[in-house]
């Protein structure tokens, strides 16, 4: 009795205690793995509603309607198991491709993971629900704490992801001895709520140097242009600034460089817009002449590249077809490797139609040479209608707006009859790099000098800011009882 007890608690061990099929490989006496768990579930657009467990394989979570898309980053258990999302294969621990989002709770998304014994199976399910259009609303009013006339608080603004920058460039400065020296005012989001995190000025603030005439933020990095600071010595005027700063992991921000250019002159306006990708910054300079000067204002935009800190100049780009008063550089955007610059006083081929403006479309290759890719205009080009007043890039698409464009909403591109109403014109490429224009956009309720055509661009979502536009809150978008009250429409 006691040696067949003996005997059979050596073959237990022997069959168990030496190899199992748990998750980090293969199982019994090297047999395939059995595990199918994942470790982690994340989604780009939001948090789940519940904490990810193993165990659990079905999940929900709910985002917000600028949220037209999400990607999946499944982590598998066994670093041998394969997963899939909605069919396509992931590598474990990345990120899936972008999968759109339906507004409304009908977005299911399936991973899957398969063992590494190629049968063994665990289907995960995501269930998103993306807000509705007609829930999307005003969810915080904002001011500076120390508000004062004439600070044109909201001059410029970006977001990234839950933090925002405010410029206002008329602010004084603190004895009112300055005036308009200018400040930026950084706001974060945390549950919802919209609380100030920090002021920012220039530590060299001079009068009418307007910093936070332009900003653009990147993550923990942001970049302030200051279009009205003079050279050192004062002997030449509004030749611009760019300041650049960095947040830490206590939310501290610090200066990281102040950027001129090389070549500064004169009333160039370097700062003039501003774009951020990452470690890459454009620099619009509107006020830019030709080398030899015989062309005022032509424009140009400076391309900065961070290593470790350090902010060098990687490229000066100037339009090959550059001709006075183009003010190339009028407005900037980045994606990834590809910049897009409005030239807002561009002419006709043949001159005969003034300022209907262009936008250049460049990219970079793998040595960090930029080319010019394309050059695009209006399909319905008209005199002074400013294409390129403001552009968006997302991916491989592209937003120009033409706040002086003519056309109403109704009367189809070419009618003219309602002056400066404004209108976008959106932009798509295709594998070859060929830009194509895939949409005219108007407002629903176009008028005259509503100015339609500011843009911003995330994904698959488009908002559009009408300065002018003139109904009040409670009318509705027909009454026009509010002249320049203004409005922002999203697509």
């Amino acid at each position: 009795m006691c040696r067949m007890s003996t005997l059979f608690l050596l073959v237990v061990c022997l069959s168990g205690c030496f190899g199992s099929g748990g998750g980090g490989g293969g199982g019994n006496n090297g047999a395939p793995g059995t595990n199918a768990d994942l470790s982690d579930l994340s989604l780009s657009a939001g948090p789940l509603d519940q904490v990810f467990q193993a165990n659990q394989v079905r999940y929900t979570a709910t985002v917000g309607f600028l949220a037209a898309s999400t990607t999946v980053t499944p982590t598998t258990d066994d670093a041998n198991a394969t997963v899939t999302v909605n069919g396509v294969v992931v590598i474990s621990g990345t990120a899936s491709g972008p999968i759109s989002l339906d507004e409304g709770p009908n977005n299911e998304i399936s991973v899957i993971v398969t063992a590494e014994d190629g049968m063994t199976k665990k289907v995960y399910t995501v269930s998103v629900t993306r807000q509705l259009a007609d829930e999307f609303a005003q969810q915080a009013y904002l001011k500076a704490f120390d508000a004062a006339e004439n600070d044109e608080f909201g001059f410029s603004v970006a977001l990234s992801g839950d933090t925002l920058a405010v410029g206002a460039v008329g602010k004084n400065s603190a004895d009112n001895s300055k005036p308009d020296t200018g400040a930026v005012y950084v706001f974060t989001r945390n549950n919802g709520i919209w609380a100030r995190q920090v002021e920012l000025k220039a530590f060299d603030a001079e009068e009418n140097d307007q910093f936070g005439s332009s900003v653009a933020l990147s993550g923990d990095t942001l970049a302030v242009g200051a279009v009205g600071k003079n050279s050192v010595d004062n002997s030449k005027p509004d030749i611009g600034a760019v300041y650049v700063f960095t947040r830490d992991i206590d939310g501290d921000w610090t200066r990281q460089a102040e950027l001129k250019a090389f070549d500064a002159e004169e009333n160039d306006e370097f700062g003039f817009s501003v774009a951020l990708s990452g470690d890459t910054l454009a620099v619009g300079t509107i006020g830019k002449n030709s080398a030899d000067n015989s062309k005022p204002d032509i424009g140009a935009v400076y391309v900065f590249t961070r290593n470790n800190g350090i902010w060098t100049r990687q490229v000066e780009l100037k339009a090959l077809d550059a001709r006075e008063n183009d003010q190339f550089g009028f407005s900037v955007a980045l994606s990834g490797d590809t910049l897009a610059v409005g030239a807002v006083g561009k002419n006709s081929v043949d001159n005969s139609k003034p300022d209907i403006g262009a936008v250049y479309v460049f990219t970079r290759d793998i040595d960090g040479d930029w080319t010019r890719q394309d050059l695009l205009r209006a399909s319905n080009a008209d005199i002074d209608d400013q294409f390129g007043f403001s552009v968006a890039l997302s991916g491989d698409t592209l937003a120009v707006g033409s706040v002086y464009e003519d056309s109403s909403a109704s009367g189809g591109q070419d009618d003219n009859s309602a002056l400066d109403a404004g209108a976008v014109y959106v932009f798509i490429r295709n594998n070859n790099g060929v830009w194509s224009q895939q949409s005219y956009l108007k407002a629903s309720n176009a008028n005259a000098d509503d100015q339609f055509g500011v843009v911003a661009l995330s994904g698959d979502t488009l908002a559009v800011g009408a300065v002018g536009e003139g109904s009040n809150a409670v009318g509705g978008e027909e009454d026009n009882s509010a002249p320049g009250a203004g409005a922002v429409y999203v697509f």
